[in-house]
């Protein structure tokens, strides 16, 4: 006859079970419920807004290879042209094509976008898990740094930055990067608290897991949605902090084809041509709010009510 095991391994073993199980279906890997992609396309807010995404970052990417005309081809004698079949939004006051540098614009906006939040990120999640995770007087340093960091507008840290290394697209990425560092803590930080609170990240430390494994197998995949929407939504308000700098003349300088400085140059010619002004605003609004429909309809696909109620 085989011997039984011991009462302690035998609760250990249905304890660790437990918190995978848990682990799992809270993360969604569940197999109940309607699956996230089917909630997407019941989703209007989601499905407009990837849509709005994809064509901007296809633009980035036909841009890459081909543009009607060269973003920085000048031609003075054709300066000022309206819309037409040679120029479809027309030229600036250079004889530049203004389509060509709106596509070309596209890949600086989404470069800016996608650094700055990744710097807010790299550095934002760490610091929030490490402040959910000890607790006490660890979390409070983090806590206050935070704030520190968050009295600092990206335009300050931006000023500051242009000040010694002069206006550019570097320069406003790593301004809205800091200045984006704060969220990420603090959105981490609340996500990590409630799911360390949870029953079965307890028993996953009676099994003996370690504050890594925790964080590793049942935090990190737990508030990854969350982080996801909270990274799309932040990248929204990139856009238009960086098209804001470049128009203060503290992001990408010239002849670079940024929104933002488009925007800055052709306020001059606004009673001689109305529409250069109009077509680089378009594309920042039309982005932010792409960017803005993805992360709301994101927050309704992974919400955890929306997924019972499916």
């Amino acid at each position: 006859m085989s011997a039984l095991p011991p009462a302690a391994e035998l609760v250990s073993a249905e304890l660790g079970q437990a918190a995978e199980t848990a682990g799992s279906a809270i993360a969604g890997r569940s197999s109940g419920g309607r699956s996230w992609w089917e909630r997407w396309l019941h989703n209007p807010a989601a499905m407009a807004g990837g849509i709005i995404v994809a064509i901007v970052v296809l633009i980035a990417i036909v841009s890459l290879v081909w543009t009607p005309y060269g973003p920085l081809s000048i031609n003075t004698r054709e300066a000022f042209a309206g819309p037409s079949l040679a120029h479809f939004f027309g030229t600036d006051y250079y004889g530049r094509d203004v389509l060509s540098r709106l596509m070309a614009g596209t890949q600086i906006t989404l470069y800016a976008g996608i650094v700055s939040v990744l710097i807010a990120a790299v550095i934002g999640i760490p610091a929030g898990l490490y402040a959910a995770q000890r607790g006490g007087a660890p979390s409070q340093v983090v806590l206050r740094f935070a704030d520190l960091v968050y009295a600092f507008p990206a335009l300050l840290v931006a000023v500051v930055l242009a000040a010694d290394f002069g206006g550019s697209t570097v320069t406003a990425m790593i301004a809205i990067g800091i200045a984006f560092i704060p969220v990420f803590t603090r959105v981490t930080r609340s996500g990590a608290l409630q799911v360390l609170s949870a029953d079965f990240v307890l028993a996953a430390r009676a099994c003996g897991q370690s504050r890594i494994q925790v964080l590793r197998r049942h935090v990190i995949p737990n508030i990854m949605s969350l982080i996801i929407v909270q990274m799309t939504l932040l990248f929204s308000v990139a856009v238009l902090a960086d098209a804001a700098l470049s128009y203060l003349g503290l992001g990408t300088a010239p002849p670079a084809p940024s929104w933002g400085r488009m925007l800055e140059r052709s306020q001059q010619y606004l009673t001689t041509d109305p529409l250069m002004s109009l077509w680089p605003a378009i594309m920042i609004a039309i982005t932010v709010l792409g960017f803005n429909l993805l992360g709301d309809g994101l927050r309704d696909v992974f919400d955890p009510r929306s997924r019972e109620r499916g």
